[in-house]
């Protein structure tokens, strides 16, 4: 006889503590889009999964939710620290050189990382809106910086 699996809300909040999220947004597209087309665009945002996919480990989740939005769901990130680290390496993967992976293109694009980790915050939606709103802060005060989600401040990590 199959056991059944444990749905309690401790167990799912076990499974869930170290999980993470990362929001990843491009800016520019739409300029880039102006002077290329959206074949240009296609191939960009292509190469930014690729990206992605290469920070991202077998578990790992990344959903494309927007044209130009990102959001990347880790598993087994034990504290600020590792998830400082991934969304450090992430903004510094995309932020080299992305017009390397393009025929074309000569626009530049800047790309803004939000980050949280559901220790620190709570349910998953919170945690996305949490680092949704990391990456917006990100994205208004200085194009290209990331910043890390906690309980009462976001800190520039990149």
């Amino acid at each position: 006889m199959e056991e059944s699996p444990d749905c309690s809300d401790e167990a799912v909040a076990r499974e869930r503590e170290g999980e993470a999220v990362v929001v990843v947004a491009l800016d520019g597209l739409d300029l880039l889009d102006e002077a290329h087309g959206p074949g240009a665009v296609a191939e960009l945002v292509e190469a930014v999964e690729r990206r992605l996919r290469a920070c991202s480990r077998r578990g790992d989740r990344i959903m494309r939710v927007d044209a130009d939005h990102f959001v990347m769901v880790f598993s087994d990130v034990s504290d600020v620290e590792m998830l400082r680290a991934i969304a450090t390496r992430i903004h510094a993967m995309l932020r080299t050189d992305l017009t390397a992976a393009m025929t074309a293109a000569t626009v530049a694009v800047a790309v803004s990382v939000g980050a949280a980790l559901s220790c620190l915050i709570g349910e998953t939606d919170d945690v996305i809106v949490r680092a949704d709103a990391a990456m917006q802060v990100a994205r208004q005060n200085e194009l290209g910086r990331a910043l890390l989600s906690g309980d009462e401040a976001m800190a520039v990590i990149g």
